[in-house]
């Protein structure tokens, strides 16, 4: 009974076991495998604008300056990869980044996308983490 429940509520959202339009056989672990590996590709860009966010806290001790900081470090980027002339640099600019999980389905250049988002948003993030860490390393928390 619970199989039947649960197979009824895995073709609601579309994840029922069969044909994959005549590709190949699909399965529902394939397909949450690849959502789960698509939301923890996507979460990566969204990690180095919390790291940024996470140092701007740091540095002013206040949380709604690293909020809208944060935001305007994100919007920054979008503003960088909008202009014109910048063709080869803004396959490494964050926002194109955040098109990388779209290669588990197929489209863009496979893996290569993955890796460069990896590689790019460790880059990014590793930057305001260590200079965060680094002065809250220097204050004194405890109080003593």
């Amino acid at each position: 009974h619970r199989r039947r429940v649960a197979g009824r509520c895995a073709a609601l959202v579309g994840l029922s076991p069969g044909a994959d339009h005549g590709r190949r056989d699909g399965c529902c672990r394939h397909a949450l495998g690849l959502v789960v590996a698509a939301y923890a590709v996507y979460l990566l860009p969204v990690l180095v604008i919390a790291s940024f966010a996470f140092f701007l806290s740091t540095v002013t001790r206040n949380s709604a300056a690293a909020l809208v900081g944060a935001l305007l470090f994100a919007l920054g980027f979008q503003l960088v990869a909008a202009l014109p002339g910048i063709g080869s640099v803004k396959h490494y600019l964050l926002p194109a980044q955040f098109n990388a999980w779209e290669s588990l389905f197929g489209r863009g250049d496979g893996d290569a996308l993955i890796a460069r988002a990896a590689w790019t948003c460790a880059l990014y993030a590793s930057i305001p983490l260590l200079a965060g860490w680094l002065y809250f390393r220097r204050r004194d928390v405890a109080g003593d």
